[in-house]
């Protein structure tokens, strides 16, 4: 193990003893984290909220499912918000396309009056909330997030290779809903997302 994943299992271990400390140690380098993924997975910060506080619920109420030698903390909390949001999609009875081909003749696009930052930040999240959410995960994860390739397939449990493909996928996606932006879109790599949640 690295002395990081080390770190993060005395840490948790001590939190999940209620030592309050080493708690607030973890909340504040991962919570930042996990809140974003969740938001940019569900397009709802009440929800992101809820799915970021039950992650930290869940870890330190059963710290024993954390195994360092698989990888390290913070891709284990990815994979527990990945799931918790799923869980959020068929608590909500949304009725929700898990396939991960978006339709290339879907007319689906944003328009736009003005190209100010905030405004195009909010139409790269709305473009990313209408992926399948097979894709989305992709990329957040990849884009978002900036795990590696194989990360983020060891979280979502999947082969490289289809990894790359439902990549490919949410970026040519991605690029049909902008267009109307032009050259003035924000790649789907950028890091913030206008919450005021994140600060």
């Amino acid at each position: 193990m690295t002395d990081d994943r080390d770190r993060d299992v005395n840490l948790l271990r001590n939190a999940s003893n209620g030592n309050e400390w080493a708690f607030c140690t973890l909340f504040e380098e991962y919570h930042r984290a996990m809140f974003r993924c969740s938001y940019r997975l569900t397009n709802s910060s009440s929800a992101a909220d809820d799915i970021t506080q039950e992650c930290f619920l869940q870890l330190v109420m059963h710290p024993e499912r954390f195994d360092p030698k698989r990888g390290s903390l913070r891709q284990y909390m990815y994979g527990m918000v990945r799931n918790l949001s799923r869980q959020f999609w068929r608590v909500a009875g949304r009725e929700v396309l898990w396939d991960d081909v978006l339709n290339d003749t879907e007319e689906t696009s944003i328009s736009f009056d003005s190209l100010e930052q905030e405004e195009l930040s909010r139409a790269v999240q709305c473009a990313v909330a209408q992926l399948p959410p097979l894709q989305r995960e992709a990329l957040v994860l990849v884009a978002f997030e900036e795990l590696s390739l194989q990360q983020a397939a060891d979280i979502l449990g999947t082969d490289l290779g289809t990894l790359k493909s439902r990549l490919f996928r949410a970026r040519g996606a991605l690029r049909r809903i902008l267009r109307p932006y032009g050259e003035h879109a924000v790649s789907p790599g950028q890091k913030e997302v206008p919450h005021e949640s994140f600060e």
